[in-house]
């Protein structure tokens, strides 16, 4: 993309898709969903070493991803970690009004739509909205066989 409608884009959106870090990181990402289920990922796996069952397997997978890590990047994980965590809260910056965006608009038509889902919710008992979902999942499984039956698909279990 030609750097001014990069520009236009970025004013428009917040959003920093060339990476140099001009826009959107005045303050800290709302939703950093990636940096945070990343050190979550890292301090189960941490956990995890306190277990006796555990450890054993996660020792030997810790060897191989090093050896691994060794050979094919010629780097070791501790290097992987120290430039994966700053890539990631880079993306976040990127993510989370993305995210932001999502969940104000999903709140803004659930209060929107609050009286239609009352309505419905007194109109139509839960009994009956279950028994019409199993009436049409019976409906689109027979449909189903008959597709089968036309493409002479065998069902596996009336075939044994």
């Amino acid at each position: 993309m030609p750097s001014s409608i990069t520009d236009r884009f970025e004013r428009m959106t917040g959003l920093d898709i060339d990476g140099n870090g001009a826009v959107g990181q005045s303050a800290p990402p709302s939703y950093p969903l990636l940096s945070t289920g990343y050190s979550t990922a890292k301090s189960i796996w941490a956990k995890g070493k306190s277990y006796q069952i555990i450890k054993p397997v996660e020792e030997l997978s810790e060897t191989i991803a090093s050896k691994v890590v060794a050979v094919v990047a010629k780097t070791t994980l501790a290097d992987i970690d120290a430039s994966l965590t700053p890539q990631l809260s880079k993306y976040d910056y990127k993510v989370s009004p993305m995210v932001e965006n999502t969940v104000t608009f999903a709140e803004k038509k659930k209060t929107e739509n609050e009286g239609l889902i009352n309505l419905v919710s007194k109109v139509v008992p839960i009994q009956t909205a279950n028994n019409v979902a199993s009436v049409f999942y019976g409906i689109f499984l027979k449909n189903l066989e008959k597709v089968g039956k036309v493409l002479l698909i065998e069902n596996p279990e009336t075939s044994a």
